[in-house]
Protein backbone atom coordinates (compact mmCIF):
# COMPACT_ATOMS: atom_id res chain seq x y z
CA UNK A 1 0.00 0.00 0.00
CA UNK A 2 2.56 2.28 0.69
CA UNK A 3 4.21 2.04 -2.48
CA UNK A 4 1.17 2.23 -4.49
CA UNK A 5 1.14 6.20 -2.09
CA UNK A 6 4.39 6.67 -3.22
CA UNK A 7 3.70 5.78 -6.77
CA UNK A 8 0.74 8.57 -6.46
CA UNK A 9 2.52 11.39 -5.08
CA UNK A 10 5.28 10.81 -7.97
CA UNK A 11 2.79 11.26 -10.53
CA UNK A 12 1.51 14.18 -8.88
CA UNK A 13 4.64 15.76 -8.66
CA UNK A 14 5.93 14.90 -12.63
CA UNK A 15 2.46 15.69 -13.96
CA UNK A 16 1.24 19.36 -13.47
CA UNK A 17 -0.35 20.04 -16.25
CA UNK A 18 -3.40 18.21 -18.14
CA UNK A 19 -1.53 17.47 -21.04
CA UNK A 20 1.45 16.32 -18.72
CA UNK A 21 -1.32 13.83 -16.94
CA UNK A 22 -2.80 12.66 -20.22
CA UNK A 23 0.59 12.19 -21.85
CA UNK A 24 2.32 10.11 -18.96
CA UNK A 25 -0.99 7.97 -18.91
CA UNK A 26 -0.46 7.23 -22.64
CA UNK A 27 2.93 6.56 -22.15
CA UNK A 28 2.50 4.00 -18.75
CA UNK A 29 -0.52 2.14 -20.47
CA UNK A 30 2.20 1.70 -23.46
CA UNK A 31 4.64 0.14 -21.26
CA UNK A 32 1.44 -1.90 -19.79
CA UNK A 33 0.75 -3.40 -23.32
CA UNK A 34 -1.96 -1.26 -24.56
CA UNK A 35 -1.99 -0.55 -28.20
CA UNK A 36 -2.42 2.98 -30.37
CA UNK A 37 -6.10 2.22 -32.13
CA UNK A 38 -4.29 3.33 -34.93
CA UNK A 39 -2.09 0.90 -35.18
CA UNK A 40 -4.58 -1.94 -34.53
CA UNK A 41 -5.77 -3.62 -38.34
CA UNK A 42 -8.61 -5.03 -36.24
CA UNK A 43 -10.06 -5.23 -32.72
CA UNK A 44 -10.23 -8.36 -30.82
CA UNK A 45 -12.06 -9.38 -27.45
CA UNK A 46 -9.20 -8.75 -24.82
CA UNK A 47 -7.55 -6.53 -27.08
CA UNK A 48 -5.98 -2.96 -24.72
CA UNK A 49 -6.62 -0.09 -26.57
CA UNK A 50 -5.40 3.37 -26.48
CA UNK A 51 -6.68 6.75 -27.99
CA UNK A 52 -5.11 10.05 -28.04
CA UNK A 53 -3.41 12.04 -25.64
CA UNK A 54 -5.31 14.73 -27.90
CA UNK A 55 -3.99 17.47 -25.67
CA UNK A 56 -5.29 16.78 -22.36
CA UNK A 57 -7.54 13.89 -23.27
CA UNK A 58 -6.94 10.24 -23.87
CA UNK A 59 -9.09 7.22 -23.55
CA UNK A 60 -8.37 3.06 -22.41
CA UNK A 61 -10.20 0.22 -23.18
CA UNK A 62 -10.10 -3.53 -22.71
CA UNK A 63 -12.45 -5.12 -24.76
CA UNK A 64 -15.01 -7.63 -23.99
CA UNK A 65 -16.70 -10.46 -25.12
CA UNK A 66 -19.71 -9.22 -25.96
CA UNK A 67 -20.51 -6.78 -28.78
CA UNK A 68 -21.45 -3.22 -26.99
CA UNK A 69 -24.77 -2.82 -29.29
CA UNK A 70 -25.94 -5.77 -27.28
CA UNK A 71 -24.77 -5.34 -23.93
CA UNK A 72 -23.23 -1.64 -23.69
CA UNK A 73 -20.30 -0.57 -22.65
CA UNK A 74 -19.06 0.08 -18.80
CA UNK A 75 -17.20 3.74 -18.64
CA UNK A 76 -15.17 5.58 -15.89
CA UNK A 77 -14.96 9.01 -16.70
CA UNK A 78 -12.53 11.48 -14.60
CA UNK A 79 -10.53 14.80 -15.66
CA UNK A 80 -7.32 15.89 -16.14
CA UNK A 81 -7.60 19.48 -15.56
CA UNK A 82 -7.00 21.11 -12.75
CA UNK A 83 -7.47 25.21 -11.26
CA UNK A 84 -4.99 27.23 -12.06
CA UNK A 85 -3.56 30.61 -13.64
CA UNK A 86 -3.21 30.93 -17.16
CA UNK A 87 -1.71 33.59 -18.99
CA UNK A 88 -3.67 36.63 -20.91
CA UNK A 89 -3.00 37.24 -24.70
CA UNK A 90 -0.63 39.88 -24.11
CA UNK A 91 0.58 38.89 -21.14
CA UNK A 92 4.08 40.85 -20.23
CA UNK A 93 3.80 44.64 -18.42
CA UNK A 94 6.30 46.88 -16.97
CA UNK A 95 6.11 49.59 -13.97
CA UNK A 96 9.03 51.48 -12.72
CA UNK A 97 11.41 48.40 -13.48
CA UNK A 98 9.32 45.93 -12.16
CA UNK A 99 8.02 42.96 -14.97
CA UNK A 100 5.07 41.46 -14.19
CA UNK A 101 2.59 38.62 -16.37
CA UNK A 102 -1.22 39.85 -16.86
CA UNK A 103 -3.05 36.78 -15.86
CA UNK A 104 -6.61 34.99 -16.03
CA UNK A 105 -7.49 32.24 -13.52
CA UNK A 106 -9.43 29.16 -14.62
CA UNK A 107 -11.63 27.23 -13.10
CA UNK A 108 -13.40 27.98 -9.44
CA UNK A 109 -10.79 29.68 -7.32
CA UNK A 110 -10.20 31.75 -4.02
CA UNK A 111 -8.04 34.06 -5.19
CA UNK A 112 -6.34 35.13 -1.88
CA UNK A 113 -5.24 31.48 -1.98
CA UNK A 114 -2.26 32.38 -4.38
CA UNK A 115 -0.85 34.87 -3.38
CA UNK A 116 2.84 35.10 -1.75
CA UNK A 117 3.31 31.08 -2.77
CA UNK A 118 5.97 29.80 -4.90
CA UNK A 119 4.75 29.23 -8.68
CA UNK A 120 6.01 27.61 -11.58
CA UNK A 121 4.87 27.92 -15.10
CA UNK A 122 4.38 24.88 -17.65
CA UNK A 123 2.69 24.51 -20.85
CA UNK A 124 3.42 25.01 -24.77
CA UNK A 125 3.66 27.73 -27.24
CA UNK A 126 2.09 27.46 -30.80
CA UNK A 127 4.28 29.33 -33.57
CA UNK A 128 3.06 30.20 -36.56
CA UNK A 129 4.26 27.58 -38.62
CA UNK A 130 2.33 25.13 -36.72
CA UNK A 131 4.98 23.45 -34.19
CA UNK A 132 4.90 24.05 -30.92
CA UNK A 133 7.81 24.77 -27.83
CA UNK A 134 7.61 23.55 -24.88
CA UNK A 135 7.85 25.87 -21.68
CA UNK A 136 9.13 24.89 -17.92
CA UNK A 137 10.23 27.25 -16.09
CA UNK A 138 10.65 26.79 -12.30
CA UNK A 139 11.62 23.91 -10.33
CA UNK A 140 13.70 22.35 -7.67
CA UNK A 141 15.57 25.57 -6.50
CA UNK A 142 13.45 27.85 -8.75
CA UNK A 143 13.17 30.06 -10.19
CA UNK A 144 9.77 30.79 -8.97
CA UNK A 145 6.93 33.22 -9.99
CA UNK A 146 5.54 35.13 -7.36
CA UNK A 147 2.04 36.80 -7.07
CA UNK A 148 2.34 39.58 -4.70
CA UNK A 149 0.16 40.86 -1.77
CA UNK A 150 -0.36 43.88 -0.33
CA UNK A 151 1.88 43.91 3.10
CA UNK A 152 -0.92 44.68 6.20
CA UNK A 153 0.28 47.75 6.70
CA UNK A 154 -0.99 49.73 3.82
CA UNK A 155 -3.92 47.18 3.43
CA UNK A 156 -6.68 48.61 5.53
CA UNK A 157 -7.95 51.43 3.14
CA UNK A 158 -7.56 49.04 -0.40
CA UNK A 159 -8.93 45.80 1.19
CA UNK A 160 -10.32 46.11 4.47
CA UNK A 161 -14.17 46.79 3.19
CA UNK A 162 -13.81 43.84 0.57
CA UNK A 163 -15.88 40.88 1.06
CA UNK A 164 -13.44 37.35 1.97
CA UNK A 165 -13.28 36.00 -1.73
CA UNK A 166 -13.01 39.96 -3.12
CA UNK A 167 -10.30 40.57 -0.67
CA UNK A 168 -7.42 39.76 -4.10
CA UNK A 169 -9.24 40.26 -7.02
CA UNK A 170 -8.51 38.63 -10.37
CA UNK A 171 -7.09 41.29 -12.35
CA UNK A 172 -4.63 41.91 -9.21
CA UNK A 173 -3.03 38.08 -9.66
CA UNK A 174 -0.06 39.30 -11.31
CA UNK A 175 3.35 37.46 -10.85
CA UNK A 176 6.71 39.21 -11.02
CA UNK A 177 8.69 38.12 -13.66
CA UNK A 178 11.50 40.85 -14.38
CA UNK A 179 13.69 43.64 -11.66
CA UNK A 180 15.63 46.23 -13.25
CA UNK A 181 15.65 48.96 -11.37
CA UNK A 182 16.21 51.47 -14.15
CA UNK A 183 13.86 50.19 -16.53
CA UNK A 184 14.14 47.30 -19.01
CA UNK A 185 12.93 44.30 -17.00
CA UNK A 186 10.08 43.81 -19.51
CA UNK A 187 13.20 43.37 -22.10
CA UNK A 188 14.91 41.34 -20.13
CA UNK A 189 12.12 38.88 -19.62
CA UNK A 190 11.48 38.94 -23.06
CA UNK A 191 14.80 38.49 -23.98
CA UNK A 192 15.34 35.58 -22.07
CA UNK A 193 12.57 34.00 -23.81
CA UNK A 194 14.00 34.34 -27.18
CA UNK A 195 17.46 33.11 -25.88
CA UNK A 196 15.80 29.68 -23.76
CA UNK A 197 13.41 28.85 -25.95
CA UNK A 198 13.40 30.40 -29.09
CA UNK A 199 10.01 32.18 -29.07
CA UNK A 200 8.86 35.76 -29.63
CA UNK A 201 6.50 37.88 -27.26
CA UNK A 202 3.98 37.98 -29.80
CA UNK A 203 4.01 34.14 -29.73
CA UNK A 204 2.35 34.43 -26.28
CA UNK A 205 -0.72 35.53 -27.97
CA UNK A 206 -0.87 31.43 -29.09
CA UNK A 207 0.25 29.96 -25.74
CA UNK A 208 -1.10 27.72 -23.14
CA UNK A 209 0.90 28.44 -20.12
CA UNK A 210 -0.15 28.00 -16.96
CA UNK A 211 1.36 28.83 -13.50
CA UNK A 212 0.86 26.29 -10.98
CA UNK A 213 1.68 25.26 -7.62
CA UNK A 214 5.78 24.63 -6.85
CA UNK A 215 5.33 22.88 -4.10
CA UNK A 216 6.06 19.01 -3.56
CA UNK A 217 3.24 16.42 -2.72
CA UNK A 218 4.25 15.76 1.54
CA UNK A 219 2.85 13.86 4.03
CA UNK A 220 0.71 16.30 6.22
CA UNK A 221 -0.13 15.92 10.17
CA UNK A 222 2.39 15.19 13.49
CA UNK A 223 1.42 11.10 12.04
CA UNK A 224 2.28 11.53 8.36
CA UNK A 225 -1.78 10.12 7.95
CA UNK A 226 -2.57 12.49 5.00
CA UNK A 227 -1.05 13.86 2.01
CA UNK A 228 -0.77 17.32 0.63
CA UNK A 229 -0.79 18.17 -3.45
CA UNK A 230 -1.78 20.16 -5.94
CA UNK A 231 -3.77 19.07 -8.41
CA UNK A 232 -5.64 15.78 -6.34
CA UNK A 233 -8.76 17.32 -7.86
CA UNK A 234 -8.99 15.70 -9.86
CA UNK A 235 -5.78 13.58 -10.83
CA UNK A 236 -6.73 11.36 -7.66
CA UNK A 237 -9.62 9.86 -9.44
CA UNK A 238 -7.28 9.78 -12.68
CA UNK A 239 -4.87 7.78 -11.29
CA UNK A 240 -6.84 5.25 -9.51
CA UNK A 241 -8.89 4.85 -13.01
CA UNK A 242 -5.62 4.27 -14.55
CA UNK A 243 -4.14 1.24 -11.60
CA UNK A 244 -7.87 -0.22 -12.08
CA UNK A 245 -8.06 -0.90 -16.24
CA UNK A 246 -4.77 -2.25 -16.27
CA UNK A 247 -5.78 -4.84 -13.59
CA UNK A 248 -8.45 -5.32 -15.78
CA UNK A 249 -8.46 -9.11 -17.82
CA UNK A 250 -11.17 -10.60 -20.27
CA UNK A 251 -14.29 -8.52 -19.59
CA UNK A 252 -17.40 -9.34 -20.73
CA UNK A 253 -18.41 -5.69 -21.48
CA UNK A 254 -15.92 -3.98 -23.43
CA UNK A 255 -14.69 -1.56 -20.23
CA UNK A 256 -13.37 2.23 -20.51
CA UNK A 257 -11.68 4.93 -18.85
CA UNK A 258 -12.63 8.19 -20.62
CA UNK A 259 -10.03 11.07 -19.19
CA UNK A 260 -11.18 14.08 -20.48
CA UNK A 261 -9.99 18.05 -20.38
CA UNK A 262 -11.94 21.06 -19.39
CA UNK A 263 -14.10 19.79 -16.61
CA UNK A 264 -12.94 22.66 -14.42
CA UNK A 265 -14.64 24.97 -17.05
CA UNK A 266 -17.96 23.27 -18.05
CA UNK A 267 -16.83 20.39 -19.93
CA UNK A 268 -16.94 22.89 -23.28
CA UNK A 269 -14.47 22.39 -26.12
CA UNK A 270 -12.89 20.01 -27.37
CA UNK A 271 -11.30 16.90 -25.65
CA UNK A 272 -14.30 17.72 -22.85
CA UNK A 273 -16.97 15.89 -22.14
CA UNK A 274 -19.80 17.60 -23.87
CA UNK A 275 -17.57 17.15 -26.81
CA UNK A 276 -18.08 13.98 -29.32
CA UNK A 277 -14.78 12.65 -29.09
CA UNK A 278 -16.19 9.65 -26.70
CA UNK A 279 -18.76 8.64 -29.29
CA UNK A 280 -15.89 8.64 -31.66
CA UNK A 281 -13.78 6.36 -29.73
CA UNK A 282 -16.82 4.28 -28.52
CA UNK A 283 -17.98 3.82 -32.32
CA UNK A 284 -14.28 3.29 -33.54
CA UNK A 285 -13.61 0.46 -31.17
CA UNK A 286 -17.29 -0.63 -32.29
CA UNK A 287 -16.01 -1.98 -35.75
CA UNK A 288 -16.27 -0.32 -39.11
CA UNK A 289 -19.90 -2.12 -39.51
CA UNK A 290 -20.99 -0.41 -36.51
CA UNK A 291 -24.01 2.68 -37.51
CA UNK A 292 -25.14 5.06 -35.67
CA UNK A 293 -28.49 3.20 -34.40
CA UNK A 294 -25.97 0.72 -33.32
CA UNK A 295 -23.59 3.22 -31.01
CA UNK A 296 -26.95 4.81 -29.65
CA UNK A 297 -28.07 1.56 -28.59
CA UNK A 298 -24.72 0.80 -27.27
CA UNK A 299 -25.24 3.68 -25.05
CA UNK A 300 -28.43 3.38 -23.74
CA UNK A 301 -27.44 -0.01 -22.47
CA UNK A 302 -23.84 1.35 -20.87
CA UNK A 303 -23.37 2.09 -16.83
CA UNK A 304 -21.02 4.51 -15.61
CA UNK A 305 -18.96 6.49 -13.02
CA UNK A 306 -17.97 9.76 -12.81
CA UNK A 307 -14.84 9.61 -11.19
CA UNK A 308 -14.15 13.16 -9.35
CA UNK A 309 -13.06 14.58 -5.98
CA UNK A 310 -15.91 15.27 -3.79
CA UNK A 311 -15.25 17.85 -0.82
CA UNK A 312 -14.33 16.27 2.62
CA UNK A 313 -15.57 17.08 6.16
CA UNK A 314 -13.52 19.88 7.29
CA UNK A 315 -13.74 19.69 11.00
CA UNK A 316 -12.53 23.70 11.29
CA UNK A 317 -15.66 24.75 9.09
CA UNK A 318 -17.95 22.17 10.15
CA UNK A 319 -20.95 24.39 10.17
CA UNK A 320 -21.35 24.17 5.99
CA UNK A 321 -21.60 20.73 6.51
CA UNK A 322 -24.37 18.54 6.93
CA UNK A 323 -22.24 16.41 9.20
CA UNK A 324 -24.61 12.92 8.63
CA UNK A 325 -24.24 13.30 5.14
CA UNK A 326 -20.82 14.74 4.27
CA UNK A 327 -17.64 12.40 3.31
CA UNK A 328 -14.96 11.92 5.23
CA UNK A 329 -11.33 11.30 4.52
CA UNK A 330 -10.33 7.22 5.65
CA UNK A 331 -13.34 6.15 5.38
CA UNK A 332 -12.93 5.27 1.39
CA UNK A 333 -14.39 6.34 -1.85
CA UNK A 334 -17.66 8.31 -1.97
CA UNK A 335 -20.71 7.34 -3.68
CA UNK A 336 -22.88 10.44 -5.05
CA UNK A 337 -26.45 9.50 -6.38
CA UNK A 338 -26.66 13.36 -7.06
CA UNK A 339 -24.75 16.70 -6.93
CA UNK A 340 -25.65 19.98 -8.26
CA UNK A 341 -27.07 22.88 -5.96
CA UNK A 342 -29.64 23.66 -4.08
CA UNK A 343 -32.91 21.86 -5.41
CA UNK A 344 -30.33 19.42 -7.40
CA UNK A 345 -29.91 21.93 -9.94
CA UNK A 346 -27.27 21.07 -12.68
CA UNK A 347 -27.54 17.17 -11.86
CA UNK A 348 -28.09 13.96 -13.16
CA UNK A 349 -29.63 11.89 -10.11
CA UNK A 350 -28.55 7.66 -10.32
CA UNK A 351 -31.90 5.54 -9.91
CA UNK A 352 -32.43 3.64 -6.26
CA UNK A 353 -31.67 0.49 -8.82
CA UNK A 354 -28.40 1.56 -10.09
CA UNK A 355 -27.54 2.99 -6.47
CA UNK A 356 -27.91 -0.08 -5.49
CA UNK A 357 -26.39 -2.50 -7.62
CA UNK A 358 -22.81 -0.09 -6.68
CA UNK A 359 -23.44 -0.80 -2.91
CA UNK A 360 -24.04 -4.58 -3.18
CA UNK A 361 -20.84 -4.98 -5.48
CA UNK A 362 -18.71 -2.81 -2.92
CA UNK A 363 -20.33 -4.76 0.07
CA UNK A 364 -20.02 -7.95 -1.57
CA UNK A 365 -16.21 -7.31 -1.76
CA UNK A 366 -15.77 -5.54 1.58
CA UNK A 367 -14.78 -2.35 -0.63
CA UNK A 368 -15.14 0.48 2.38
CA UNK A 369 -17.55 3.53 1.07
CA UNK A 370 -19.62 5.90 1.91
CA UNK A 371 -22.72 8.23 0.57
CA UNK A 372 -22.47 11.64 0.90
CA UNK A 373 -22.59 15.43 -0.71
CA UNK A 374 -20.17 17.98 0.79
CA UNK A 375 -22.42 21.22 1.61
CA UNK A 376 -25.70 22.02 3.37
CA UNK A 377 -28.55 22.34 1.00
CA UNK A 378 -28.33 26.50 0.62
CA UNK A 379 -24.42 26.24 1.10
CA UNK A 380 -23.48 25.61 -2.45
CA UNK A 381 -22.39 22.75 -4.36
CA UNK A 382 -21.49 21.73 -7.63
CA UNK A 383 -21.62 19.52 -10.77
CA UNK A 384 -19.45 16.64 -12.83
CA UNK A 385 -19.80 15.24 -15.95
CA UNK A 386 -21.92 12.79 -14.83
CA UNK A 387 -24.95 14.23 -16.24
CA UNK A 388 -23.10 14.69 -19.41
CA UNK A 389 -22.98 10.79 -19.48
CA UNK A 390 -26.40 10.55 -18.71
CA UNK A 391 -27.23 12.85 -21.37
CA UNK A 392 -26.01 9.96 -24.15
CA UNK A 393 -28.35 7.66 -22.47
CA UNK A 394 -26.21 5.80 -20.31
CA UNK A 395 -27.09 5.17 -16.32
CA UNK A 396 -24.52 7.04 -14.27
CA UNK A 397 -23.27 7.55 -10.61
CA UNK A 398 -20.71 9.44 -8.90
CA UNK A 399 -17.97 7.52 -7.44
CA UNK A 400 -15.11 9.61 -6.31
CA UNK A 401 -12.10 9.53 -3.58
CA UNK A 402 -12.26 12.52 -1.15
CA UNK A 403 -9.76 15.67 -0.56
CA UNK A 404 -10.27 18.41 2.02
CA UNK A 405 -9.89 21.41 0.57
CA UNK A 406 -10.41 21.28 -3.51
CA UNK A 407 -9.27 24.23 -5.49
CA UNK A 408 -6.65 25.11 -3.44
CA UNK A 409 -3.11 25.03 -4.24
CA UNK A 410 -2.67 22.24 -2.09
CA UNK A 411 -5.44 19.68 -1.04
CA UNK A 412 -5.17 17.21 1.08
CA UNK A 413 -6.10 13.75 0.64
CA UNK A 414 -5.67 10.06 2.65
CA UNK A 415 -4.43 7.72 0.21
CA UNK A 416 -3.04 5.63 3.02
CA UNK A 417 -6.79 4.92 3.45
CA UNK A 418 -8.86 5.73 0.70
CA UNK A 419 -6.33 4.92 -2.73
CA UNK A 420 -6.60 1.03 -2.20
CA UNK A 421 -10.14 0.93 -1.86
CA UNK A 422 -10.74 3.31 -4.47
CA UNK A 423 -8.77 1.65 -7.25
CA UNK A 424 -10.53 -1.47 -5.88
CA UNK A 425 -13.96 -0.29 -6.35
CA UNK A 426 -13.26 0.91 -10.02
CA UNK A 427 -12.09 -2.31 -10.57
CA UNK A 428 -15.22 -4.26 -9.18
CA UNK A 429 -17.39 -1.82 -11.49
CA UNK A 430 -15.28 -3.10 -14.24
CA UNK A 431 -15.62 -6.45 -13.55
CA UNK A 432 -19.05 -7.37 -11.40
CA UNK A 433 -21.82 -9.14 -13.41
CA UNK A 434 -24.59 -6.72 -13.56
CA UNK A 435 -28.38 -8.15 -12.35
CA UNK A 436 -31.85 -7.13 -14.21
CA UNK A 437 -32.26 -4.24 -11.95
CA UNK A 438 -29.34 -2.37 -14.41
CA UNK A 439 -30.71 -2.92 -17.40
CA UNK A 440 -32.97 -0.67 -19.26
CA UNK A 441 -36.65 -1.45 -18.61
CA UNK A 442 -37.43 -0.66 -22.35
CA UNK A 443 -35.21 -2.94 -23.68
Amino acid sequence: MRGLVRDYADFLDRNRTEREVAGWIASEARSLGFSRLADLDRLEPGDRVLFGPLRGTVFLAVLGDCYPAECGFRVAAAHTDSVRIDLKYHPLGERRGVAFFRTRYYGSIKPYQWVHIPLILRGVVGLRGGETVEVSIGGEGGPFLVIPDLFPHVASTKQGERRGLDVVRGEELRPLVGLRPGGGAAEGVVRLLREEYGIGLDDLASAELELVPAFHPAPVGLDGSMLGAYGQDDRYCVFSLFKAISRVEDPTETSVVALVDREETGSEGEGGAQSATLELFLSSIMGKGAGIADLLCALSRSIAVSADTPGAWDPVHGDVHDPENVPRLGLGPVIRRFTGKGGKFGTSEASAEYSGWIRGILTRRDIPHQFGNYGTVDAGGGGTVARFLARRGMQVIDLGLPVIGIHSPYEISAPEFDLDPGVAAYEAFFSAPRGGEVTPSFF
